[in-house]
């Protein structure tokens, strides 16, 4: 068990960072391997500095190592976290001038410090970071801030808190001598394992047996590689995923039997290939913005060592859309539905779970193939809604499986956050086949930090249609019109940045006529078929059924069959009924905090649903939303809170009056 009195603990455990590694592992040599590999699979599977998927959380290492007493820890270093680790081999200085400098930089640093795994050397870790690592060989130190992960022992040297040493770390610096003219590129790491650990790594990766027949030569069976050059390209992308050091990747390049011929060992050859695996694993795009005066035709220079992949058409097996429901749910796809706030989007998505898993029938009449349905929601709650709007719809119980917690390998139990374990869902996919439909509810849940930035969102959202992909399964994600946009086009209402409705294959709209109550469901895109307008109206009305003696009361999906016509703004213009036409030319608003988070609330509580307190606030700050803002957003909106029952968590929900609670909801109160 990790000691809680230790003081690098309270910097570390804030960063889902850690991995794992064998200390028994040995390589040929009988040297001690340090391979890191990811917990997911159990300590099998390799993971890489430059991966974060491949990592995890404190708790969830921990107490995989708990129960696998051969592994240690290890933390990753990334530029985020701001930290630099100070590695001192002691041991290894014959020269009493050494050993007092290692311990007058300790004594100047005067930050926690502990033990390597063999106890003889020591790790100084500091918040403070440098651009890139560095190593005095003859003093027997190295410094490293990103690109490497460090062992984690919990044997403290100096059990003092991690101090802010950045002036240290630069006087510390300034005394390195200048590197050598033959010395690595500043972009390279030093080698961290030995070359017969990276083929080991590669070999036990999941493309381990497509490395083993490019690294024999074999590449003529794969028809994605029309020549030699691209199979040389794909080994050397192999190898840079395992060393962060280039002459390493050249050098196992020319190992392997593709290696061998002539034209590799042409520095001109194998110069490119390795400086476009690390371009491609670091995500470095080429350099286009430089014009190349020696070519009149040329307009664009290309950095040295840039390289693009060519697949030919002809090497691609064209195949059919698979449908859930014609033109309407693809196969593999992310799937959005939007709306306002009681529009109805919730409800609408337990209808198409009901459907899939009972094998029900369409509106258009088409009949559905019955599938395992999986859902996913912050805004509603399993007892008194979730469950009895799906026996209500004719929904097959047994084939619908509502996410609670995603639990570690001590078997204890935390709220599920899409943002972070959705890799803990795909293992259960894997493993548990025949899943049609996902719902995510609310998509932005996905994402974490400011749903305005496209990139943070893009890097949020691209695990869906990965997962959609893999399992080739609907997923559908649902989120919010942004306040006061009607009269823009439907793509424009989208709350968040544009990512949102990039990144979905298709985006349906839901919405209400507030006097009527009467809804609408049309597309607001659709890129995977023929592009079409229509929709259908529908209604939720009031449902009861018996269970176990009792009268349950909920509500449901009445969907008419005949379609609508139109565009998807003519359709929704039809039930909102706003006067304002749409203009291309007016300047969107956006959206202050104070109004993402009454838009984030609303969402959260909309329909009478009610939510644990502590998980109510902690949402909001996964979603960085300031406690003052929060606090101004419950008190604006009413928010009030008690319990269930006299032994129940305490929960909060909308006031009685509020005009988000939906006219179809039940009696429970508190």
């Amino acid at each position: 068990m990790l000691d809680t009195d230790n003081l690098l603990l309270q910097t570390l455990h804030l960063y889902p960072n850690w991995i794992v590694w064998n200390p028994s592992e040995r390589d040929e040599s009988n040297k001690q391997t340090k391979i890191p590999y990811t917990v997911a699979s159990n300590g099998k599977a390799p993971a890489s500095v430059s991966n974060s998927s491949t990592w995890t959380t404190l708790e969830v290492a921990q107490a995989f190592v708990n129960l696998n007493p051969t592994f240690q820890l290890g933390f990753v270093l990334t530029v985020e976290c701001g930290l630099t680790c100070i590695d001192f081999d002691s041991y290894k200085a014959t020269d009493s001038t050494i050993i007092e400098l290692h311990k007058q930089i300790h004594y100047y640093f005067n930050s926690y410090s502990e033990l390597s795994p063999s106890g003889k050397g020591v790790h100084l870790w500091v918040c403070g970071s440098i651009p890139s690592g560095k190593r005095w060989s003859e003093k027997h130190i190295e410094l490293y801030s990103s690109g490497r992960y460090i062992t984690f022992t919990g044997n403290p040297f100096n059990n003092v808190p991690v101090a802010d040493c950045q002036q240290q770390l630069n006087e510390l610096i300034a005394q390195f001598p200048p590197a050598k003219p033959d010395a690595a590129p500043a972009v390279d790491a030093p080698e961290t394992l030995t070359d017969p650990e990276i083929i080991k790594a590669c070999l036990q990766g999941e493309s381990g047996p497509k490395f083993k027949e490019l690294w024999e030569g074999h590449w003529k069976q794969f028809r994605e590689y029309p020549s030699q050059s691209e199979a040389d390209l794909a080994l050397c992308n192999y190898l840079a995923l395992r060393t962060d050091n280039k002459a390493q990747c050249r050098r196992l390049f020319r190992a392997s039997v593709l290696g061998k011929r002539d034209k590799a060992r042409r520095n001109n050859y194998v110069e490119p290939l390795v400086n476009a695996a690390f371009n491609r694993k670091l995500g470095i795009a080429p350099d286009l913005s430089a014009s190349d005066p020696t070519k009149k035709q040329q307009q664009l220079t290309i950095q040295k060592g840039a390289s693009v992949e060519i697949m030919l058409c002809s090497n691609v097996k064209p195949e059919n859309i698979e449908w859930l429901w014609e033109s309407w749910l693809p196969m593999g796809k992310l799937i959005l539905i939007v709306g306002k706030a009681n529009a109805g989007k919730s409800t609408l998505a337990f209808w198409m779970a009901s459907i899939i898993s009972s094998g029900g029938k369409w509106p258009d009449g088409t009949q559905c193939k019955q599938g395992n349905v999986l859902i996913w929601t912050s805004e509603d709650t399993a007892g008194d809604t979730i469950v009895p709007r799906l026996i209500a719809m004719g929904a097959d119980p047994n084939k619908i499986g509502l996410i609670k917690s995603a639990v570690d390998a001590t078997g204890k139990r935390m709220r599920f956050d899409p943002a972070k374990h959705i890799p803990l869902l795909q293992e259960y996919m894997e493993t548990n086949r025949g899943v049609k439909l996902v719902i995510i509810d609310p998509v932005v849940s996905v994402v974490e930090g400011d749903m305005n930035t496209a990139n943070n969102v893009r890097g949020g959202l691209d695990v869906l249609p990965a997962l959609a992909e893999a399992w080739n399964c609907c997923v559908v994600g649902l989120t919010h019109f942004k306040k006061g946009s009607e009269g823009k086009l439907l793509m424009d209402r989208v709350i968040g940045s544009q990512a949102f409705h990039a990144l979905p294959r298709v985006v349906l709209a839901v919405g209400k006529d507030t006097q009527t109550l009467r809804r609408v469901l049309c597309f607001a895109k659709k890129n995977v078929a023929e592009e079409s307008g229509g929709g259908y109206e529908f209604g939720i009305t009031g449902a009861e059924f018996w269970f176990e003696g009792e009268i349950i009361k909920t509500s449901k999906i009445e969907m008419v069959s005949t379609p609508l016509e139109g565009t998807g703004e003519e359709i929704i213009e039809s039930v909102e009924h706003y006067e304002e036409q749409r203009n291309g030319s007016h300047k969107e608003k956006q959206l202050s905090k104070a109004e993402i988070a009454k838009e984030f609330a609303i969402g959260l509580l909309t329909d009478g649903r009610v939510i644990p307190v502590t998980e109510f606030d902690d949402m909001a700050k996964n979603k960085e939303i300031s406690v003052k803002t929060w606090t101004q957003t419950k008190k604006e909106l009413g928010i009030v809170s008690g319990r269930l029952s006299m032994t129940g968590p305490w929960v909060v929900r909308l006031p009685a009056n509020s005009i988000f609670l939906s006219p179809c909801k039940g009696t429970n109160t508190y």
